[in-house]
């Protein structure tokens, strides 16, 4: 069962323990932790409180702006359920001006902190495997380090292209995609499938380019 925004009753967080725990985890956060207001409606700051008690908000315009799923929950697990305290990074790469980005994590909360202060870095870039390459190189960590999310399959495709291990959420952070996220991420470091993906993919490039000439 996937539970949704507003279920009243989750399981704890503390039901990941024992799942492996990359270095670095990823989240994309145009759809796949937050339901935003796209940027051409005219929507953004200021931003304002919403009147529930989850921390979301509502832009300039009264519309909604909160967390998906079970984000808070995998959040929360991650930041104080795990003794490796893996590095949280939030990723924007659908276009949308820094400022709305900066300014909703500074205003959205779960458990009375600012999401500003819940993730270690915020990178915001419409270049995905830019965007990648600059929180490893960050971090300092190899690619095998990091577990990226996000519900587009383009995105997830380029990252396994260059071996980071990335999980798709169609349906945003819940948690039996959680779980199935970190069941599959060390299958995803046997270096004979991030090869094969490589491969299938340089592949398709090729016969791309050949059809377009």
């Amino acid at each position: 069962m996937a539970f949704v925004l507003g279920s009243p009753t989750k399981p704890s967080p503390r039901s990941f323990v024992g799942h492996p725990i990359p270095k670095i985890v990823v989240f994309d956060w145009e759809g796949t932790l937050c339901r935003c207001t796209p940027q051409s409606t005219n929507g953004g700051p200021p931003y304002e409180p919403a009147s529930n008690s989850d921390g979301d908000i509502r832009d300039r315009n009264g519309n909604l702006i909160c967390l998906l799923g079970d984000a808070r929950y995998v959040l929360r697990f991650l930041k104080r359920e795990v003794d490796s305290k893996p590095k949280l990074v939030c990723i924007s790469t659908a276009g949308t001006d820094s400022v709305f980005v900066q300014s909703a994590l500074n205003t959205m909360s779960m458990d009375n902190e600012k999401l500003s202060l819940i993730f270690d870095h915020v990178e915001i870039n419409s270049d995905i495997e830019s965007a990648l390459n600059n929180i490893k190189n960050k971090f300092q960590v190899s690619n095998h380090d990091i577990l990226f999310l996000d519900k587009k399959n383009e995105h997830i495709s380029i990252a396994l292209t260059d071996g980071i291990p990335a999980v798709q959420a169609n349906d945003g952070i819940t948690q039996n995609m959680f779980h199935a996220a970190l069941e599959t991420y060390h299958k995803m470091l046997d270096t004979e499938t991030v090869r094969k993906h490589v491969k299938d993919r340089k592949l398709k490039k090729k016969t791309d380019m050949k059809e377009s000439q």
